[in-house]
């Protein structure tokens, strides 16, 4: 996560959770950071997409997981219920993570014409963050 983060080498970053993977199959979180950085940076819907699966059915309380796969469901592959489903489950998962509720909002308002619904999570995401709304 180093190298990706906060040195930006991408291709290093993916060979390390490889790495990790081939090392120990079942840990979900490499899977789940895996397949942020296919979507992020590698453009890999499908692979990214993939490993969110991989890691959720590995880790079934793996909030993160829940939550990027939401992203990837609601920005990239236009499955909005899917998303909601993730979303909510994310939720459920960890009720602090203020970017779920902002997603869901957002999907709510735009996608699902749930207007209330969607004033009910952007207003709970902005008292949980301030700042949700200035990192999406």
């Amino acid at each position: 996560m180093i190298k990706y983060g906060e040195l930006g080498d991408v291709e290093y970053a993916k060979a390390d959770y490889d790495l990790a993977i081939s090392i120990d199959s079942t840990f979900a979180a490499a899977y789940n950071c895996r397949g942020l950085l296919k979507n992020v940076k590698l453009m890999d819907t499908d692979g990214a997409k993939a490993d969110y699966d991989l890691a959720i059915s590995l880790d079934p309380n793996l909030s993160e997981a829940f939550y990027n796969r939401g992203t990837l469901k609601h920005k990239e592959l236009g499955d909005m219920l899917g998303a909601l489903s993730d979303y909510d489950r994310a939720i459920r998962l960890a009720p602090n993570l203020a970017a779920a509720y902002f997603l869901r909002g957002t999907l709510k308002r735009d996608a699902l014409d749930d207007i209330q619904g969607a004033e009910r999570d952007l207003k709970h995401a902005l008292a949980l963050d301030p700042h949700v709304a200035n990192e999406r």
